[in-house]
């Protein structure tokens, strides 16, 4: 990630096996520590590896544990349109932290919905505006079906009121959930990427120019 939220997807691997083998956390665990050269001789390093804790919540908080680093952050998504990105304040998250470097415990809590706003936002930035998105030659369609494969929609129910809801049109959404993930490792880094004029900048949920003021980073997609 870069300035004015300005990313570059740098790759997009799958690990096999199960979530429950060892040799999967250390594939992972070595990906997140690999160092990634630019063009200029420059090497870059993750800052924060999330690590989604919805399922195989244990084996999640035993790698979290175990990898000993405060950029390993167990994540849990939350939906609904009126929370914030992040749960809580710098406080509670520095408490979360120091409990996670414990016990491997403590997952982030992300205001998902509106991650995703954010994210489709940032797909539909022209070359130059805020958010504007890199992605290699070669990639493969069924990735950007998956990118792509949620849509926001009004929802309505007999006897309630219609609510606003992120429906998926495509069968997998991996590659969508990678690049929430992202954005989130980007807030919980916390790097401010905002660009000194943010009259280009599309308009986020929170209707502002990026995902949320004193936010974010640098993540791997």
């Amino acid at each position: 990630w870069g300035k004015g939220w300005e990313s570059w997807s740098l790759a997009y691997d799958v690990l096999p096996g199960e979530p429950t083998a060892a040799e999967v956390w250390e594939d992972l665990l070595a990906l997140y520590r690999q160092p990634w050269t630019r063009a200029d001789g420059q090497t870059l390093r993750p800052l924060v590896l999330c690590v989604d804790s919805g399922a195989y919540t244990q084996h999640v908080y035993q790698f979290v544990k175990g990898a000993c680093d405060k950029g390993v952050i167990p994540i849990k998504g939350i939906a609904g349109m009126e929370r914030e990105p992040l749960a809580g304040d710098k406080r509670a998250r520095l408490r979360r932290m120091a409990a996670r470097l414990r016990e491997g415990r403590a997952a982030e809590l992300l205001g998902v919905d509106n991650l995703k706003r954010t994210v489709f936002a940032y797909l539909s930035a022209k070359p130059g505006a805020v958010g504007y998105c890199h992605f290699p030659i070669g990639r493969s369609e069924e990735y950007y079906a998956q990118l792509t494969g949620e849509r926001l929609m009004v929802v309505a129910h007999r006897g309630r009121r219609p609510e606003r809801r992120w429906v998926p049109i495509h069968p997998a959404v991996e590659a969508l959930d990678a690049r929430v993930y992202a954005l989130a490792a980007c807030h919980l880094a916390g790097l401010d990427l905002h660009p000194a004029k943010a009259d280009k900048a599309p308009v986020d949920a929170a209707g502002g120019a990026g995902p949320g003021k004193g936010s974010p980073a640098v993540a791997q997609v």
